[in-house]
């Protein structure tokens, strides 16, 4: 399944919200849009349009739709944590949250 929104459009709702509320808001991210590059520019982007930090999760990207059927479609251990370092590196804020579907 294809993300509902393009980074674009949650860099816009992004706008909208942090415009409004004088709370840090957290975006969920979900893959983050591709690869390690692809996560520091939905960083860059994010926290521009005012995010304080993202959820990222350890999925493939595009994402499968498979949540009704108990299958998940997880990334490899090393990939999600280079995402998680490339994502520390850029971001001015150290406020993200990382959720596995996997089983350790």
């Amino acid at each position: 399944m294809e993300p509902n929104l393009t980074l674009e459009d949650m860099a816009a709702a992004t706008r909208a919200i942090t415009s409004v509320v004088n709370i840090p808001v957290v975006i969920d991210v979900g893959a983050g849009f591709g690869e390690p590059a692809h996560v520091v520019h939905t960083v860059r982007v994010l926290e521009h349009a005012g995010a304080a930090g993202i959820h990222l999760e350890d999925q493939i990207y595009p994402k499968r739709f498979h949540y009704h059927m108990g299958t998940e479609h997880t990334i490899d251990l090393e990939a999600w944590l280079d995402k998680i370092r490339y994502a520390l590196k850029r971001a001015r804020s150290r406020f993200h949250y990382c959720r596995a579907h996997r089983r350790f």
